[in-house]
């Protein structure tokens, strides 16, 4: 059980299995937030006793409870989970997952293989969990390659940071790039090659130089070989 008062300035709760942080600004004055292990809502533990974690999905490890339910965060929290002392098949594919009621929801999640912990971005709190899934696989089910695709950003509208997903048929050099709406470039989150299979890249909502960007509409663009896509986000500050 971990619990801890943070205010306006932000900070960090938590330790070493499960930690809650939060960027200055998320909420408007002193909190008590807390992190319990192994709490769950009725429908979630009844769902995991009877092995039904949701389509494609596999739970590993315990669950936790961070609270409180109610508080509004104006930013994005950082949700980090460790899988230190479990056993964990495919540790690439890992993901943070949040329970909404009917099932777990993939949040994705940024690995750190050295310290053996996830980290996702959540928009609110609730009971997270670490888990993989079938969809993560670099080959569907179907056997078939996997198509080129790009996905919708989330959270969107973003305030704190976002992650952009994306797959890739095979091997190739990626270019991750941001604009805003007059067409200038503002950013570019990734260049470099990646393998086949599925990607998330963890983007700041800053310009190549660091700074935030303003509110407003910016649009994003892939481009992998022959393959381009571009999709909007909303920045909320």
């Amino acid at each position: 059980f971990f619990a801890g008062f943070l205010a306006s300035g932000g900070g960090t709760v938590g330790g070493e299995r499960a930690s809650l942080k939060l960027p200055a600004g998320a909420v408007a004055g002193p909190t008590l937030f807390t992190i319990v292990p192994g709490a769950q809502s009725g429908a979630a533990a009844a769902a995991a006793a009877a092995g039904e974690d949701g389509p494609g999905v596999e739970t590993l490890g315990p669950s936790y409870e961070y609270g409180p339910g109610w508080a509004k965060l104006a930013k994005a929290a950082e949700i980090t989970l460790s899988y230190e002392g479990l056993e964990v098949a495919r540790e690439d594919y890992l993901s943070v997952y949040r329970w909404n009621g009917v099932g777990w929801e993939d949040l994705g999640g940024t690995i750190d293989k050295r310290g053996r912990r996830v980290m996702a971005v959540a928009d609110g709190l609730g009971t997270f969990t670490l888990g993989y899934g079938e969809k993560k696989s670099t080959t569907p089910p179907s056997g078939k390659p996997m198509a080129f695709g790009l996905y919708q950003n989330y959270p969107n509208p973003a305030r704190y940071d976002t992650i952009i997903k994306y797959t890739l048929p095979g091997p190739c050099e990626v270019e991750l790039v941001v604009y805003d709406l007059s067409g200038r470039r503002v950013s570019t989150v990734v260049r470099e090659v990646r393998e086949a299979g599925v990607h998330e890249e963890s983007y700041a909502l800053a310009d190549d130089s660091g700074r935030p960007l303003p509110a407003g509409v910016y649009f994003y663009r892939l481009s992998a070989s022959a393959d381009v896509a571009t999709r909007k986000m909303v920045v909320a500050r």
